[in-house]
């Protein structure tokens, strides 16, 4: 490969900026693509070319992420510190659905990374919305708990002093408390039976 053969998004790489524009053509270990990402076969081949040159990932790797979280994370969520500031990059990118919201959640909790504002703001403006298409599930995970603690350390956060927390359990509402925690509770009627 020759110097101005190396694509663009690659320019501001540690490997391309050690390179001597006027030195010999030199070899690297895969082709570089197009800059097209179809599936995780593309994705795969881009992620070693990134990891190789040293670069930042660029927005065509970062938009398959928003539609291929899940596969994404299946694929590389682990503790090694490629995987780990791919990641923390990705969870900063505008989140625009409910996969991807869930997907950094995932990494939030794994890398134990603080939540960036793009994820607390989709949750503040699709609530209402994410807590009814997961009714039943959010049912089903709390169906024998009658108390949740939500330590203030996460109302801190900013995520839920924000808005009113609402939570639709079995048609009961829980209810809040003020004071160190946040307790909710709530009558399950069909555990007390």
């Amino acid at each position: 490969m020759n110097y101005k053969d190396i694509p663009e998004y690659l320019h501001a790489s540690e490997f391309y900026l050690n390179l001597d524009p006027l030195g010999e053509e030199f070899d690297i270990p895969f082709d570089i693509p197009e800059e097209i990402i179809n599936d995780m076969e593309d994705f795969n081949k881009f992620y070693k070319i990134i990891n190789f040159f040293g670069a930042k990932y660029p927005d065509f790797m970062k938009n398959y992420w928003v539609n291929n979280s899940l596969e994404i994370i299946k694929e590389y969520l682990d503790i090694s510190s490629e995987n780990k500031n791919m990641f923390e990059e990705f969870i900063f990118f505008e989140i625009n659905n409910f996969e991807q919201f869930e997907s950094v959640y995932k990494i939030i909790k794994f890398y134990n990374f603080s939540p960036p504002d793009n994820y607390i703001q989709y949750g503040l403006k699709n609530k209402d919305e994410y807590i009814k298409n997961n009714k039943n599930i959010l049912s089903e995970e709390l169906k024998y708990t009658s108390i949740i603690k939500i330590e203030s350390s996460i109302i801190n956060t900013g995520f839920l002093n924000v808005f009113e927390i609402k939570v639709y359990l079995n048609g009961n509402i829980l209810f809040r408390e003020n004071s160190d925690f946040f307790f909710f509770k709530y009558r399950n009627y069909k555990n007390n039976l």
